[in-house]
Parts: structure tokens; sequence; C-alpha cells
């Protein structure tokens, strides 16, 4: 299982550390198409992704509410 706001931002992660999130020959390159990319030799994605909400408090006033993308891979055998 793999959860993910797919929130791609320089100051937590080096761009060429990104995984998606950017332009790959001339196209939009997702986080999901990276994943794809990275596990489909050794894994299956399973069902349809999942979108699950979560809140993160910055201050005792300000939250943000976001949602994680939850994908399930299986092993090939």
């Amino acid at each position: 299982m793999i959860a993910s706001p797919h929130t791609w931002l320089e100051e937590h992660t080096p761009r060429a550390e990104w995984l998606g999130g950017f332009k790959k020959d001339g196209e939009n390159y997702s986080t999901m198409d990276a994943l794809h990319d990275l596990l489909s030799e050794h894994f299956t994605a399973v069902g349809t992704p999942v979108k699950l909400p979560f809140v993160i408090r910055e201050t005792a006033n300000k939250y943000q509410h976001n949602f994680t993308e939850v994908t399930i891979w299986e092993r090939k055998t």
C-alpha cells in the first residue's frame, strides 16, 4: 500500500527526487505515472486508487484539509 498526497515542494524534497509533478518529454508526468514506471516490473496495481481526507494542524487556528491517494500493489509471481 502506498499513500501520498502527491505534494512535491522543493522545501521538503529536492526537485531531482520528485516522483512526478513535472513535465517529461513535454507531457505532464504525474506521481502515478512515476509509480507505475518504477513498480510495474515487479508489482501490479490492484483496484482503483482511493482518495482519503486528512487534516494537518498548522497553528491553534489554522488547519490544512488535504487528500491522500491510496493505492494497493501486488507482487508479481
